[in-house]
């Protein structure tokens, strides 16, 4: 009964893996299938694939500005979560 539980918000782990390079490893790996796409589809795979991912930026940029928020200073996370919407 002496020992006391000590608890803690996640992560638990520590390391040096940070979230921008994680998030960079999943534009790395969303890389040969985003490819594949535009390989099999032609210029309308391609022309989805910067119009969302424009959208998505400036949709993000826009909610900031209005909400007065600190702009992400790390583009990889924001890339990897438009590159999720398709």
């Amino acid at each position: 009964m002496n020992q006391l539980l000590h608890v803690s918000a996640s992560p638990h782990i520590k390391d040096r893996v940070t979230t921008s390079s994680i998030m960079l490893d999943v534009i790395i790996a969303l890389i040969p299938a985003t490819l594949f796409g535009i390989i099999q589809f032609k210029i309308n795979a391609l022309l989805i694939i910067v119009t969302t991912i424009t959208a998505c930026v400036l949709a993000e940029y826009l909610y900031e500005r209005f909400m007065k928020k600190q702009l992400p200073s790390k583009i990889y996370q924001q890339l990897s979560q438009d590159l999720f919407l398709l």
